[in-house]
């Protein structure tokens, strides 16, 4: 259903037609035959490498032609103009008659990346606008690097691309090594598909963030597809040295045997600057499909606040609220929280298989730093295999003003007074009889009789206070009461 609603806004986003204030219109189509100045769709520039960036301002667009039913640019499209904070720089497909076929950016060969901003300290453009382009086969698909600002990605379709779907890091720039300075700036990525290749031997993030400060990923499908048994670490979104991350209304799906985590964050609060920075993940659906090759497995988690380990740093407040994560298999948890200060309320967090599958068979809920029952509030815990009821919990937790080991729901709820559903949440889709290459159709939709019906706590006006809608993860307003708030990402069936 999720993957469907984006496919239907990508439609919507990429090819209605509004009027775009502008100072200048800017064209390419690589089968125009004009003077290739770029004036109008008979002299575009004829390819992507012909566009003379310096003929381009702030609050220009430029204009790719898709032809009537698709266009293919085997090249690279290496942005090299800045707009400002009031104009930004328009890049994107075409609605008109003619033109209004599908973008397509394609490498062919992995050989560089299908969109690059940012190629040295030096050349880092700001203020850019990117809509409607489909990016495949490049090394990256996406590549924002360097001191690169307020860039936003919509309605995007990035697949198989070598290692990342997404790049969006500081990285080789001085001032990223010195506290607190960072690089990169300002990314919203959203209405996007990211999916990665199937079977390649590279570590193939759907996406990779780092050295860079103030995301926002929100309303995309992002599919981790590489099974391939010579990588390691492929994840959904993959994070590390990065400052005040909002992730919301996401679909995040990391298919049986891929070696990684449908998300793992880690973020950092620099001390003394002033700035209390912030991760907040809300309203996401996550899948993770398991590794059933064997004992030599890596452990992954549906969800990993981590450490960002590479300087000296606080760890940044996290809340976490509303998502649905579920998992299938050996060697994942559905959650592994290796920071403190983590405010968690209202997920679901359930673990499907039989428990019999080479493999280690890890608990759902694990923890380095001590789990605080009254900051763990109104969470579905729950593991479908018998023999992992007294592995609930793995790690120290305090209530009741005692501390100590918690390892099963009776006393995660009666010696340190935990609150929450301890069942099956009873999900629509049937978890275990999908195969793997169509994990993709999975979702966290709630059959009419779940538990999380009505057993979440009211946390309306902290989520909105901080700026996020008070909608499920398809959109939907929460049309419920205060007494009535469902457990996870999804609303119930009759309320959509």
């Amino acid at each position: 259903m999720r993957f469907f609603n984006i496919i239907c806004m990508l439609v919507l986003f990429q090819f209605c037609s509004h009027s775009i204030d502008t100072n200048t219109t800017h064209y390419v189509d690589k089968n125009a035959s004009g003077s290739n100045d770029g004036a109008s769709w008979t002299n575009a520039w004829e390819s992507l490498s012909d566009i003379e960036w310096d003929q381009i301002q702030p609050g220009d667009v430029l204009y790719i032609s898709g032809g009537t039913d698709s266009t293919v640019y085997n090249e690279q499209l290496n942005i090299q103009a800045s707009g400002s904070a009031v104009n930004l720089i328009t890049i994107r497909n075409s609605y008109e008659a003619n033109h209004n076929g599908r973008v397509i950016i394609d490498l062919v060969d992995f050989s560089e990346d299908g969109i690059i901003i940012g190629t040295s300290a030096s050349a880092n453009p700001d203020y850019i606008y990117i809509k409607g382009l489909e990016i495949r086969r490049g090394d990256h698909g996406v590549h924002i690097r360097y001191a690169c600002e307020v860039i936003t990605l919509d309605s995007l379709i990035i697949t198989n691309n070598y290692r990342r779907g997404l790049r969006f890091a500081g990285d080789s720039n001085p001032c990223c090594q010195t506290l607190p300075g960072y690089a990169a700036d300002n990314l919203l990525l959203m209405n996007s598909i990211i999916i990665t290749p199937n079977d390649l031997d590279s570590e193939t993030d759907v996406m990779y963030l780092q050295h860079a400060s103030n995301i926002i990923i929100k309303n995309n499908f992002l599919h981790c597809r590489n099974k391939s048994p010579v990588n390691n670490h492929s994840d959904v979104i993959q994070s590390n040295a990065i400052r005040n991350l909002k992730v919301f209304n996401n679909v995040m799906i990391s298919d049986s045997n891929a070696q990684g985590m449908p998300q793992i964050t880690g973020a950092w609060d620099i001390p003394g600057d002033g700035v209390i920075d912030s991760v907040i993940i809300y309203n996401n659906f996550m899948y993770g499909g398991g590794l059933w090759y064997g004992v030599d497995a890596p452990w992954v988690a549906g969800l990993n606040p981590a450490w960002a380990n590479r300087y000296p740093h606080d760890t940044p407040p996290t809340f976490i609220a509303h998502n649905t994560i579920i998992t299938h298999g050996p060697t994942v948890a559905a959650v592994h929280v290796q920071v403190p200060g983590v405010l968690f309320i209202n997920n679901i967090l359930a673990q499907f298989g039989d428990g019999l599958a080479v493999g280690d068979w890890l608990p759902n809920f694990r923890t380095s730093p001590t789990t605080y029952a009254d900051s763990t509030r109104h969470n579905l815990i729950w593991t479908e295999w018998p023999g992992n009821s007294n592995r609930l919990f793995q790690g120290y937790v305090s209530g009741n003003g005692i501390t100590g080991q918690c390892y099963d729901w009776n006393t995660w709820e009666n010696t340190y007074g935990g609150t929450g559903v301890g069942e099956n949440p009873l999900l629509v889709s049937p978890i275990g009889s999908i195969p793997s290459d169509e994990q993709g159709n999975i979702t966290g939709e709630l059959q009419s009789n779940s538990p999380a019906i009505n057993a979440g706590e009211d946390i309306q006006a902290l989520i909105e206070s901080i700026g996020l809608p008070w909608e499920d993860v398809d959109g939907n307003a929460r049309n419920e009461s205060p007494d009535s708030v469902t457990i996870g990402a999804y609303n119930p069936p009759w309320l959509r």
